[in-house]
């Protein structure tokens, strides 16, 4: 089931026409006469049927994945995403994100690049392209990255004692601002991040399709093609069978905590903390010792050196492993996990053996390609695309959601036992709109200044095309330019998302304004359902950043809330949310882990950047309280706008009210992610405006008839 999605510059059809002469005319008033009384009868009944592109489109997609078998009030995830999860392997807003950066990397690997005078959007085009190339012409630069790896360190396919992880790490961050496992990461003296690398869900993701096929011996045949490949003279390749043994006991172990949606991350931490958890598998010299050979590395302000550590579980984990198999061991699967990347980065041939077809290589490295350029050149990449693309009356019809929402939000925590947290939350006062759109549309306002885009890269040489030259190159002049030239990520805790919060606020990605999460031309209920759904999040957020500071009788009134919308009491030491980054909130993503930062310093919370930094595991209480409460607020603001004007309704779906479609598209944009069905059922058995929506009979599994408003 795929749908070509409507273009988003089309125009609504428009009619009316001249008539010949005075007869017809006055004829043809009283015949519309008595049309439009006719009509005006029939739509007291029902609604017109829209037959734009944007709502065929809608209506074929939506229509499809829909299992009319199924009681939405049994079983509302069943009801919405049995079509769409019965043929994808992928989740919507997977879906989404693909096609947008299809679109992107067609349309700059088009793009004419000069050798000379490039500007920002042609200096990340000739990136991308100088990665692309290594496939679509057949290139090879093995010998190059050999060189490389030696200066790294990295050994593989050998099994050496004298591997050591620290240098490898801080070469690879030195020279490239990269790692293919753990990376660490700094763009300004002293200031340092270490997290999972990006790139690794690659490595992972390969491994499972290449083991997964009926052919069993390919993923052997790849190592042995790498072992050949990368395999200094004279050396010995580790057996493949000790290769599959290391696996089993690092890849679960690594994978748990990589994958997982919520995770802690540790801000402004000092070098003495980072070695410290390492569990003695580093020290404290070890680590001082890289910092002055590969950076001459002098502490930050403050008289030490800073780290941010994103997911503290996985770099637990992966220490823990280096003190449980041995270091030479671990060495070696970093090594392993690093020439796959390098692979993609050099050679046509391991390229396609790589993936699992000529056409899955030439996209699937399309998308690593644009994955890499996004880490160095960031919004330049899209700049172009965004211009074209994005128009103002699409801006315009997203500001209206924002505002219709924040309305809603506002009205209701005014006439709630919470007004008084209005004030710590400015972003729900409509006196700030103006202001508040103005950051929420940043990355769009900053892509189509061309001049202020060209001075942040104005540090960025003219790109050539030597991927790996303009890697280093890229690298250094991040490092000299005084301002941020990076962009947040698409993807996030393993979650696509459309937008991503700071502190106070929250600012849109690209991917908002692609289909099916926005279309100009999309049935209100549809924008409101899916977009919509982002953007409330959003503000539950914020809402209950501020309730995590408030006093005492505040916070156990909150938990009284709670009490009825999870049906058992709630005490005041209860851990009811277990921890997530609000930065990382997504469509799909809920709100977890508030109740605990409400006992941790504010600075323990925030890094000096902003950046919410409490995260920790997934618990299905903050998933209710969060979707409840935001799916409750999009409904009313949605009912309170167009609740007395019928819009009109998809052909394919005529039956399906306005109401009704909103609930569809909220639940669709989960469709085929983990926890997809406790995303779209749970938050539901709440909220008893659901029930009465969809006719259920009271005592259903979605309908208790029961109010829990949290803000109420």
């Amino acid at each position: 089931m795929h749908e070509s999605p409507p273009s988003s510059g089309m125009s609504l059809p428009m009619a009316g026409g001249k008539m010949a002469g005075q007869c017809l005319f006055w004829g043809a008033v009283g015949t519309g006469a008595l049309l439009i009384v006719a009509l005006l009868l029939l739509t007291r009944k029902t609604s017109a049927l829209c037959n734009s592109e944007a709502c065929r489109y809608y209506g074929r997609l939506l229509a499809g994945s829909l299992n009319t078998s199924v009681d939405p009030c049994n079983d509302f995830h069943s009801y919405v995403c049995s079509g769409w999860e019965a043929v994808h392997h992928r989740s919507v807003m997977g879906f989404v994100y693909d096609e947008f950066i299809r679109k992107v990397a067609g349309k700059v690997g088009r793009t004419h690049v000069p050798a000379e005078h490039q500007t920002a959007i042609l200096k990340a085009a000739k990136f991308f392209q100088s990665c692309q190339k290594v496939y679509t012409e057949r290139s090879s630069d093995l010998g190059a990255v050999r060189s490389l790896l030696a200066q790294a360190g990295v050994l593989w396919p050998e099994m050496s004692t004298s591997a050591r992880l620290l240098p490898m790490i801080f070469w690879m961050a030195a020279a490239w601002n990269w790692g293919a496992v753990i990376e660490l990461l700094t763009d300004k003296p002293g200031l340092f991040t270490v997290r999972p690398a990006s790139v690794y869900y690659l490595t992972l993701q390969r491994r499972r399709s290449m083991l997964g096929i009926s052919d069993e011996g390919k993923y052997r045949k790849y190592f042995d093609k790498m072992a050949q490949a990368f395999r200094r003279s004279n050396a010995s390749a580790l057996p493949f069978e000790e290769l599959v043994k290391l696996e089993q006991r690092v890849v679960p172990r690594l994978q748990r905590s990589y994958d997982a949606p919520f995770f802690n991350t540790l801000p402004n931490a000092s070098l003495d903390q980072v070695a410290l958890m390492t569990a003695g598998a580093t020290n404290v010299s070890a680590w001082r010792k890289q910092l002055v050979a590969h950076f001459n590395a002098t502490p930050a302000a403050g008289g030490r050196y800073s780290f941010i550590v994103e997911n503290r579980e996985f770099f637990s984990a992966f220490f823990a492993l280096v003190a449980e198999v041995g270091e030479p061991q671990m060495a070696y699967y970093v090594g392993w996990a690093t020439v796959q990347v390098m692979a993609l980065l050099s050679n046509a041939d391991l390229i396609r053996y790589y993936f699992l077809s000529d056409a899955e290589a030439e996209a699937g490295h399309a998308q690593f390609c644009a994955g890499l350029t996004h880490m160095y050149m960031g919004l330049a990449f899209y700049a172009d695309y965004i211009r074209l693309e994005i128009k103002g009356h699409e801006t315009l019809g997203v500001i209206a959601i924002v505002r219709t929402i924040r309305q809603s939000y506002s009205e209701s925590l005014s006439s709630s036992a919470f007004n008084h947290l209005a004030s710590g939350v400015p972003w729900l006062a409509d006196t700030a709109a103006d202001e508040q759109d103005e950051a929420t549309f940043e990355l769009v306002r900053s892509a189509k200044d061309e001049g202020a885009l060209d001075r942040l890269f104005r540090e960025f040489p003219n790109m050539t095309g030597d991927v790996l030259d303009n890697i280093a190159v890229a690298t250094q002049a991040r490092r000299r330019t005084p301002a941020d030239t990076t962009m947040e990520r698409f993807i996030a805790n393993q979650t696509h998302r459309v937008l991503y919060l700071r502190i106070g606020h929250f600012k849109f990605l690209p991917t908002a304004f692609e289909v099916p999460v926005y279309h100009a031309e999309a049935p209100l209920a549809i924008n409101y359902g899916a977009l919509g759904s982002e953007i409330a999040n959003a503000f539950t957020a914020l809402l209950y950043r501020a309730l995590v500071q408030s006093d005492n009788d505040t916070w156990r009134a909150f938990l009284d809330k709670a009490s009825c919308v999870l049906g058992a009491p709630v005490s005041p030491g209860a851990r009811l949310f277990e921890g997530v980054n609000l930065e990382v909130l997504s469509l799909s993503t809920s709100i977890a882990g508030i109740s605990q930062m409400r006992f941790q310093p504010t600075e323990a919370r925030f890094g000096s950047d902003g950046r919410d930094t409490a995260v920790e595991a997934e618990n299905a209480g903050g998933h209710v309280m969060q979707r409840a409460t935001s799916v409750r607020l999009l409904h009313q603001a949605f009912v309170r706008a167009f609740g007395q004007t019928p819009q009109p309704r998809l052909e394919d779906l005529r039956e399906v009210d306005d109401a009704q479609l909103l609930f569809i598209a909220w639940c669709f944009s989960q469709c085929g992610r983990p926890g997809a069905r406790h995303l779209c059922n749970e938050p539901l058995a709440v909220l008893p405006a659901f029930g009465r929506v969809f006719s259920c009979r009271s005592g259903s599994p979605l309908y208790s008839g029961k109010e829990c408003a949290v803000l109420h």
